[in-house]
């Protein structure tokens, strides 16, 4: 990404923090309340918590595999829990997930990170995200893959799957970090089945949203189902615009839904055909002006010039599996088509509003702008996968993507009391840019007896890039740019694993992880032409296990990971130009346990805990603030910890409720890197309450979230680079809401 003279294609903010007081007990009290009760990687809640852990079947090594003998930290969602409980968004869960953090921007943007390894801003993702194993999202920096993560409704999918470390060898690109995997309702054959639900939600210093979903299962014949699923949500606003007279303006629509086929004519042929529509809209960004501390100016308001903050997204994903039985091996295919695509108008006055004068010559002008990216991604995949309990289990395939991305910057001139344009185009920047990538991989399991088996896996890749940049208007027209870049890349993993018995599980990993470089997108005498990928490498010990008869399920993990090569974004310091570049290096090393207990007579109690230490080991000169060794990298929180405690009760004949609870703490973190330093977020603690009764199908639940109406900043940063005007992103205000569902 290219900007001239310090000019930003979006709003700076993506940080945040305003430094109150940190709570000194919730720490300590959640590590000794998970440290009690042992700890899983396993995100459980109410609706999931009677389920014997090791019960869970995941496909995260593209076999299905009980989770208590999958040889990766892993942590699952289960999309009941997220309906009846309000997590509709990654934020919402992310404390339930050791090792997860995000970065929402509060204007349709929001950006993942594992186990701490990012360095925040626009560079490419460090998480790859897949929907049913198929790769969605852009690849490369200049697509904003890092800020557009899908986060779809739990109307369409039936868990989510968050992998830690990196997972190069079986998911390719950009997954350095980890890996966030939806897995989607599938059609059944067994009966016509379905479900409705109505919720309504109020949040304080806000207005009342609510949510409509339904799911219908038809078998067609005794081999053929489909399953269609709608929904539409709107999630209630909060912030104020009193300059302009407006309230609520953060509220956002989403809608979308999802139809699936399933055919199998044949015991040993299965063809499965799925279409996924979602939209958001969002009538103002959620960024409100605050002090250098963070500290808001006025509670839960904003100044923006008219017009500015609506933004769209829009993602839509048709995709074919098709796994026939060959004997000695299936054979899958899975083909896919994404189309990805995100507008968004945006206040950027204080940075452009000279550019804006000096192209219309005229003062009394302000400068708004207009940005869009569509992403058009196909991807196909080819695998044969040997039988699951021979001695020696393998798998080997080929993978192809190829995608079009064609972002646009439009800087607009308008009236600062109306928002009228008085001139477009003044400086237009269009980048479209192509990436292609072909890859082969293996993966084989040796058993070298009943307890002891050692898995290898490898990844070949090749990816081709080209990047046309084209800059016109008043000022600054005439540019015109071409380049390519080119790279193979090889990943591995090796995970040797051993079975204490049938509920215990230790394993050891050693994996790496890439992100793709690419062509750089300013070119002088003094910038490189490319940019190459950037290494992690995970090594990692991990044990799983069951206890008390099953009661008592048990997950942790240590893990180091080395971060080389980073791709960071810098600034010529003669022409002004960005460009990136391959720098300095970092560590993230710490652990993570987590832990169910189903204890008698209905009471299910989960706890986890995580340690991220995640650190640059070499100093940073060339890129904003200069950061040093030892600093800290954005986002991620050295401490993060929950306990939930849910108990099911008998209410006469075939009536049953539940109550339940989930505490959360999250240290405190760091902004951005920027030229003044970085932001520091605060520690906070949180509690959420649920209650629910159900009979004959019916169920009511009713859920508190943020129950004392904690405030605090979870994001924010300058305005725009240079400014001494800063915004913060608050978390949630307290959330109340109920919901009625039908299951038939």
């Amino acid at each position: 990404m290219r900007h001239i003279a310090n000019i930003h294609r979006w709003p700076t903010c993506v940080g945040d923090n305003n430094r109150g007081n940190r709570s000194s007990w919730a720490p300590l009290l959640l590590c000794l309340l998970a440290s009690s009760f042992a700890a899983p990687a396993y995100a459980q809640t109410s609706e999931d918590s009677a389920a014997p852990e090791n019960d869970i079947v995941v496909t995260a090594t593209k076999r299905s595999e009980r989770l208590i003998e999958v040889p990766v930290a892993i942590s699952v969602i289960d999309s009941a829990a997220m309906a009846s409980q309000n997590l509709v968004t990654i934020k919402d869960y992310v404390a339930r997930v050791p090792g997860l953090s995000t970065l929402d921007q509060g204007n349709g943007l929001v950006q993942v990170a594992i186990r701490g390894i990012t360095t925040g801003g626009l560079s490419n993702s460090t998480v790859g995200v897949t929907i049913d194993d198929i790769p969605v999202g852009g690849s490369t920096g200049l697509t904003y893959g890092a800020v557009l993560v899908p986060e779809l409704d739990p109307a369409i999918i039936q868990r989510v799957e968050v992998l830690k470390g990196p997972q190069g060898t079986l998911y390719g690109a950009s997954s350095l970090g980890g890996l966030l995997r939806y897995v989607t309702l599938q059609p059944s054959l067994d009966g016509l089945s379905g479900r409705a639900s109505l919720g309504g939600t109020t949040v304080a210093h806000g207005e009342q949203g609510f949510s409509g979903r339904a799911t219908l299962n038809v078998p067609l014949s005794s081999d053929s189902a489909i399953l269609v699923n709608g929904f539409f949500r709107r999630d209630p606003g909060y912030v104020d615009d009193a300059s302009r007279g407006l309230a609520n303006i953060n509220r956002q629509d989403v809608y979308g839904g999802r139809a699936a086929f399933r055919w199998n004519p044949t015991n040993a042929l299965s063809v499965k055909l799925a279409a996924i529509v979602q939209d958001v809209d969002g009538d103002g960004t959620a960024q409100i002006d605050a002090d250098a501390n963070l500290t808001p100016v006025v509670p839960y308001n904003q100044t923006r010039l008219p017009r500015t903050g609506p933004y769209h997204r829009q993602v839509r994903l048709y995709s074919a599996q098709v796994d026939l039985d060959l004997k000695f091996a299936t054979l899958t295919s899975l083909t896919g088509y994404n189309y990805s695509k995100f507008r968004s108008i945006d206040d950027t006055d204080i940075a452009n509003r000279i550019i804006a004068t000096l192209s219309t010559g005229d003062p009394g002008v302000a400068a708004t702008t207009y940005f869009s990216v569509n992403t058009k991604k196909f991807v196909q995949e080819l695998r044969l996968t040997s039988p699951t309990g021979s001695r020696f289990e393998w798998l080997v395939g080929g993978f192809y993507t190829r995608e079009t991305s064609d972002p646009l910057y439009n800087l607009v001139a308008v009236r600062p009391a109306t928002g009228a344009v008085v001139a477009d185009d003044i400086f237009v920047d269009k980048y479209p840019l192509t990436y292609r990538e072909i890859a082969g991989f293996a993966n084989a399991t040796y058993h070298f007896t009943n307890r002891f088996d050692l898995q290898l896996g490898g990844r070949y890749g090749q990816n081709k890039q080209s990047y046309h940049e084209t800059i016109d208007g008043p000022l600054f027209g005439g540019y015109d740019v071409r380049t390519r870049s080119s790279e193979d890349v090889f990943t591995y993993s090796v995970s040797p694993r051993f079975r204490i018995n049938r509920s215990m599980t230790l394993y050891a990993r050693v994996a790496t992880g890439y992100r793709p470089g690419g062509p750089n997108t300013a070119l002088t005498p003094t910038t490189p032409e490319e940019f190459g990928s950037d290494r992690t490498t995970n090594y990692e010990v991990g044990f799983k296990g069951e206890f008390l008869s099953g009661k008592l399920y048990v997950e942790g993990s240590a893990f180091r990971v080395d971060w080389k090569d980073i791709q960071l974004q810098q600034t010529d310091p003669v022409t002004l130009f960005a460009y990136y570049d391959n720098a300095g290096g970092a560590r993230s090393q710490g652990f993570e346990l987590s832990a169910t207990y189903n204890a008698a007579r209905g009471l299910a109690l989960a706890a986890n805990v995580a340690n991220t230490d995640a650190k640059l080991t070499q100093p940073a000169p060339l890129i904003a603030g200069s950061p040093t060794a030892g600093t800290r990298l954005p986002f991620s929180a050295p401490w993060t910890a929950s306990f939930s405690a849910d108990q099911e009760v008998r209410l006469g004949g075939d009536v049953k409720g539940s109550l339940g609870a989930t505490l959360a703490y999250q240290d405190k973190r760091r902004g951005l890197f920027q030229s003044y330093g970085q932001a520091t977020y605060p520690a906070f603690t949180t509690l959420d309450l649920r209650a629910s009764v159900s009979t004959s199908g019916w169920t009511l639940s009713a859920f508190a979230s943020n129950v004392f109406d904690k405030a605090v900043a979870i994001a924010g940063d300058v305005r725009t680079p240079g400014s001494s005007r800063f915004q913060a992103i608050l978390n949630r205000p307290r959330t109340l809401g109920v919901q009625v569902e039908k299951r038939f």
